[in-house]
C-alpha cells in the first residue's frame, strides 16, 4: 500500500490496516497523550491517543522524519 492509498482510507480502515500490517516501532507519552509509531511498507504512521482511554485522536502518515523527533533521538534521526 502506498502513502496516498493509506491516506484515502477512512479512520476505521486506517486503524485496521495498522493493526494488520503495521510494524510497531515505539510509543511515547507526552502529557495526557500517547504517540505510537508504526512502519508500513515505505512510510510511517503516528497514532495519537488519549492516555487513559486510548481513544484515537489522530492518525498521521508520513515519509519524512519530522514527526519522528519525539520518538527517536536527534542522533538517530539521520538514519531515516
Amino acid at each position: 500500500m502506498t502513502l496516498d492509498q493509506f491516506n484515502r482510507l477512512d479512520r476505521e480502515q486506517q486503524e485496521n490496516h495498522i493493526t494488520n500490517y503495521g510494524e510497531f516501532l515505539s510509543v511515547q507519552t507526552i502529557q495526557n497523550e500517547k504517540f505510537g509509531l508504526y512502519a508500513i511498507d515505505s512510510f510511517f504512521v503516528e497514532i495519537r491517543c488519549e492516555n487513559d482511554s486510548l481513544r484515537v485522536l489522530k492518525v498521521s502518515a508520513f515519509k519524512t522524519s519530522s514527526l519522528m523527533d519525539k520518538h527517536i533521538g536527534n542522533n538517530l534521526k539521520m538514519l531515516f
